[in-house]
């Protein structure tokens, strides 16, 4: 008798630097029952160096791709901490380069809180703290950042997924990735991701690159 096929998981990790990005994306999983083991790293001490350090000790055993997401204002004034940043996009590339467990890097700018905010249709260009407290109706930043119901927030009533990605797809993006999908054989192939110096600055974020990932097989 033949054994039973074995259904694989979709299986992913992400590695985000604060409480915000693993609340959301704590509460993504749980609506949409997706395999994600998040990995929150504490960057106040190491900055990107440390972040880097743990993305390297962190086990690819069956998992589909690797996500980073990071903030990159820590690079905008500080020329040691891009340099940091730099070394984990070349981590990246060579790990995507010989085609190992797929390394998606995000890099957020300012910050995800620019991101969480950009899901609101009523958000332009204000200032991410005052929207927050004034539109999002926290107390305060703090507030919001420990949230674990932050995802269901963002995403009800006539803020929603759809409108960030909306409006982030026109932004600049520091970071391309170029993704190829392989449904047939469950599996992803990225190369990249490449620095696009003339966006450095820019507020903006390639996080639809998650997204298309997570909604693709």
């Amino acid at each position: 008798m033949s054994r039973p096929t074995r259904k694989l998981k979709k299986n992913y990790k992400v590695f985000c630097e604060g409480d915000t990005e693993y609340n959301y994306i704590e509460g993504l999983k749980k609506q949409r029952t997706l395999h994600i083991k998040i990995k929150a790293i504490d960057m106040d001490g190491g900055g990107y160096k440390n972040f880097l350090k743990k993305i390297k000790q962190e086990s690819e055993a069956n998992c589909l791709a690797k996500f980073i997401l990071i903030d990159g204002d820590r690079a905008l004034n500080d020329n040691k901490e891009k340099k940091n940043l730099m070394d984990i996009i070349k981590y990246c590339k060579v790990q995507n380069d010989s085609k190992r467990c797929p390394h998606i890097l995000i890099v957020n700018h300012p910050d995800f809180e620019y991101v969480a905010c950009s899901h609101s249709t009523h958000f332009g260009e204000q200032n991410t703290s005052v929207f927050i407290r004034d539109q999002l109706n926290y107390n305060s930043v703090d507030e919001f950042k420990s949230d674990v119901n932050v995802y269901t927030k963002l995403t009800k009533g006539d803020n929603s997924i759809d409108n960030m990605l909306y409006l982030l797809k026109a932004k600049p993006h520091v970071i391309k990735n170029v993704i190829k999908k392989a449904k047939e054989q469950f599996s992803i192939l990225v190369t990249g991701p490449t620095w696009v110096d003339e966006a450095f600055g820019k507020k903006g974020s390639n996080i639809e690159d998650f997204f298309g990932v997570i909604n693709m097989l």
